[in-house]
Order: structure tokens, then C-alpha cells, then sequence
């Protein structure tokens, strides 16, 4: 099982750069965002979270552990664009594309 220590995605991101790491084997940038994806992704029900990463899942049902990613979700919902803050975000993501 990862770590807690690599659950941010800037040290996993930074984990993965490393001389063994996927670069040294070939994958590209975008391989690599998509690992970093896996090793945040988890689910919150009432009174369990799983946390899903390359390697397996964990089921977390210790209060303290729920109520961590309780905050997290809040966090990331502050954070969020909505509405036409939204659109504008996307539009401009496209643009940066082009």
C-alpha cells in the first residue's frame, strides 16, 4: 500500500520524475498525470472512504480517517468553478491548446 506520505500529489508527481522512475522506462508526461489521478482518487460513503491507487484499494472506517476526507471533499468544493466561472475555465484551458 502507498504511504500517506506519497497521497500528495506533489511529492507522488515528484516520485515518479525520479531517475527509476516511469520516465526512465519510456512514459510521457501525461502517463504520468494520469498516475498521480490514480494515487488521489477515493470515494466517501457516510462512514467509510476508499481509496483507490495503481497498486489497490483501502477501506478507511476509523472516524478520524472519514472525517480527513470529509474536509478534503470540502476543500475541494471550495475550490471548484461553477456556473459560468466554469465555462470561462474551460475556455481558457481550450484556448492554452490551440
Amino acid at each position: 500500500m502507498i504511504s500517506g506520505l506519497l497521497r500528495t500529489s506533489e511529492y507522488a508527481r515528484e516520485f515518479l520524475h525520479l531517475a527509476c522512475g516511469p520516465l526512465s522506462y519510456g512514459q510521457d508526461e501525461d502517463e504520468i498525470d494520469w498516475m498521480v489521478a490514480k494515487l488521489s482518487e477515493f470515494r466517501l460513503y457516510d462512514d467509510l472512504v476508499i481509496v483507490e491507487s495503481i497498486v489497490g484499494e483501502q477501506q478507511l472506517a476509523e472516524a478520524d480517517d472519514v472525517a480527513r476526507y470529509e474536509k478534503y471533499v470540502e476543500l475541494l468544493r471550495g475550490a471548484a468553478s461553477t456556473g459560468t466561472e466554469a465555462a470561462a475555465v474551460i475556455r481558457r484551458s481550450l484556448e492554452s491548446l490551440r
